[in-house]
């Protein structure tokens, strides 16, 4: 795949822009196009929000690989988030991984019947 011919082949590569030649923008992250012999489609993500700090200066063999590296860290930061909302929803229910069946069951907002 050459720079200039990117096919459009990850069905959620539709929120890629090309900012400037060799330059792209997906979801807020900047990826760069940084070519070498040895791979000619290699890009580099330079920068982007915290939340993708464990893939900013990484390089990839190709844009589509890069894609899908955001994707799964954008994925992976909802299912973290996921967790600590329902960490939180049960802590307001006044419920704790650290109680016991017995402590859960006295607990008056838990109708163990249903």
């Amino acid at each position: 795949m050459k720079m200039t011919q990117i096919n459009k082949t990850h069905r959620s590569m539709n929120g890629l822009k090309e900012m400037e030649e060799g330059v792209w923008k997906y979801k807020n992250v900047k990826i760069l196009y940084t070519p070498s012999e040895k791979y000619p489609d290699m890009v580099w993500i330079e920068k982007g929000p915290a939340k993708m700090k464990s893939i900013i200066d990484r390089r990839y063999i190709t844009l589509d690989k890069a894609i899908i590296a955001v994707d799964v860290q954008g994925a992976e930061n909802l299912i973290r988030g996921g967790k600590r909302e329902a960490i939180r929803e049960l802590q307001e229910l006044g419920l704790s991984s650290s109680m016991s069946p017995e402590e859960i069951a006295a607990n008056p907002q838990v109708d163990i019947l249903g």
